[in-house]
């Protein structure tokens, strides 16, 4: 399922001029995370854009994310700069919302947080895969608390390649063919 979102819904827990220089992704993962804290009654909920955790010392809070994409908008904005005008005018500031990691760096440091922090992209199942290693790292002692979870973006040239590569082949496909 997928659905759209205006583009200020996370201005109750972003600043503005944070909010500029983060992709959608970005910007859904931090405020998420807020939202998880004060839901998980770690974190005040009376001034959300502030929500920091307390009680847990920044290095002992990690951050377990699985995106399958990344941001495709940043991406493409990108591949629209090496075309015109050229690659020599790509914004570095582009660049840093472009790599897959991004969305977790930008919940850590949001929010200060110190511990673990992975970013996993294994397709379809990166949430699920995000939601594991948080587990490994409560359970091993790596940290006490992880936000954890699965971000991406639905965009018109993520719809466009989705459409162009067709729909992935299905374990049961797989065994047909064998």
């Amino acid at each position: 399922r997928a659905l759209l979102v205006p583009a200020d819904a996370t201005r109750p827990w972003i600043a503005p001029m944070k909010s500029r220089r983060m992709s959608p992704p970005s910007r859904f993962a931090v405020a998420a995370a807020r939202m998880a804290l004060v839901e998980a009654g770690l974190a005040p909920g009376e001034d959300e854009a502030a929500a920091r955790l307390e009680g847990a010392p920044p290095s002992r809070v990690g951050v377990a994310l699985g995106t399958a994409f990344g941001s495709t908008t940043i991406t493409h904005k990108i591949l629209d700069q090496c075309v015109d005008p050229g690659p020599e005018a790509i914004s570095p500031f582009l660049f840093t919302e472009s790599v897959a990691n991004a969305h977790a760096g930008q919940v850590a440091l949001e929010l200060g947080l110190e511990g673990p922090n992975a970013t996993i992209t294994q397709g379809e199942a990166s949430a699920a895969l995000a939601v594991a290693r948080a587990a490994d790292y409560v359970e091993t002692g790596r940290a006490d608390v992880v936000l954890t979870g699965g971000v991406d973006e639905a965009s018109p040239l993520l719809h466009a390649i989705l459409d162009r590569l067709g729909p992935s082949p299905t374990a049961e496909d797989q065994l047909i063919r064998d």
